[in-house]
């Protein structure tokens, strides 16, 4: 057994206060069985749970899995002027769109001009990201998507998926792109106000907090004490739970498929990551790009987009 507790979080980008369906919910599994799903209505709340749960677990070994994007495809922080002096590039995009984002506890956000703004660093085009209701209206993010690979005149040609989600797409899978702001399944609205979230939540945590992969590397040996951090995706799991809300049914299903493969053996073989990359993707992965915990880019059945 690697973790002593497993909490998963479904993620909302909402900009009001939201219950029920596509809101915040979470789930936690340990020795005792799964929790009741809950549900909270803004992300502070969420926020102020999970830093609850962290505190009264210090002695314990701690995974979050959390359902949003860590990352876009490889050379987004080149295009946005990372230097060779500056963080790692995942942590450098995390620290810009930390820098620039306003997210109250009643979940009212500027995520959209976030994405202009970031758009406009990488080259003053409309993209990389896109998407935003239609009332409004921003000088570089388009309502609609740009062509891929995206062409980045201050940096690398940008893909639309990253390493990971071109496996599953492979697979039959069809996850959505971090570009993507707007619309049902908008991940990368979710990436920008989650990332903003974790940046703030590891600097208050006395450095108990990892990222995994992207702090941590492919292993699985988290200390006592730790917390480790990972993207998962709900819909790699026939889904399970008996709740009106799919959303809540999600949790209970992540959070009961990690812990028992972390009684089985399955999450140390996850942990230690695919053995099939290549020396370049698995740079790409690990210091930029993350990758999703459990079998979403190697399963072969299609699933719900993400």
């Amino acid at each position: 057994m690697i973790f002593d507790e497993i909490v998963c979080v479904d993620w909302s980008a909402a900009a009001s206060p939201s219950t029920g369906k596509d809101s915040i919910w979470i789930a936690v599994a340990d020795a005792s069985g799964t929790s009741d799903p809950q549900n909270f209505p803004t992300r502070s709340a969420a926020d102020a749970w999970l830093r609850e749960r962290a505190a009264s677990r210090s002695d314990r070994r701690l995974l979050i899995g959390i359902d949003i994007s860590f990352a876009a495809p490889a050379g987004l922080a080149a295009s946005l002027g990372r230097r060779a002096q500056d963080s790692a590039p995942w942590r450098f995009v995390w620290e810009q769109i930390s820098d620039r984002l306003v997210d109250e506890d009643t979940n009212h956000n500027n995520r959209f001009e976030v994405g202009s703004d970031l758009n406009a660093l990488v080259g003053g085009q409309t993209g990389p990201f896109w998407g935003h209701p239609p009332s409004q209206t921003h000088q570089h993010l388009a309502p609609t998507r740009p062509s891929y690979p995206f062409e980045a005149p201050s940096g690398p040609r940008l893909a639309e998926y990253r390493v990971d989600e071109q496996r599953a797409r492979s697979a039959g899978r069809a996850p959505q792109s971090t570009w993507k702001l707007a619309y049902q399944a908008s991940v990368g609205s979710q990436f920008l106000t989650g990332a903003a979230r974790l940046l703030r939540f590891e600097s208050d945590h006395d450095d108990r907090v990892e990222f995994w992969p992207l702090g941590t590397g492919f292993r699985a040996d988290p200390l006592p004490g730790s917390v480790w951090i990972a993207e998962v995706w709900p819909s790699a799991w026939p889904l399970r739970g008996s709740h009106p809300i799919r959303d809540a049914n999600q949790v209970t299903t992540a959070s009961t498929a990690l812990w028992a493969a972390n009684i089985g053996g399955e999450l140390a073989t996850w942990l230690n990551g695919p053995c099939d990359l290549s020396e370049d993707e698995m740079a790409q992965v690990l210091d930029e790009e993350g990758w999703i915990l459990g079998p979403a880019a190697n399963q072969e059945s299609p699933s719900e987009d993400r």
